[in-house]
């Protein structure tokens, strides 16, 4: 006898995310706010801006991101200025 394959779904748990980008309105996005989904109407910034996705982050990197952007350095500080200068278009 062929043996059933039993399916079985498993629920996918979304971790909230921080955005920690300058705050873009027209996007739907507001700096160092939690998010469960990213807004709609945020993608056509992230589709212009590739480097935004870096600004999404998990809430417990949340210190280390702040300190690159106080500090202008790393990856997380050249995403918040390729969004600030897309969005000041």
């Amino acid at each position: 006898m062929p043996s059933k394959k039993k399916e079985t779904k498993e629920a996918v748990i979304k971790e909230p995310v921080m955005y920690v980008g300058p705050t873009a309105h027209k996007y739907g996005l507001i700096q160092n706010t939690v998010y469960s989904d990213i807004p709609e109407t945020a993608k056509p910034m992230f589709e212009a801006v590739p480097l935004a996705g870096n600004l999404i982050i998990r809430i417990k990197d949340y210190a280390k991101a702040e300190r690159d952007i106080n500090e202008r350095k790393g990856i997380t500080w050249q995403a918040f200025l390729a969004v600030l200068n897309y969005v000041g278009k």
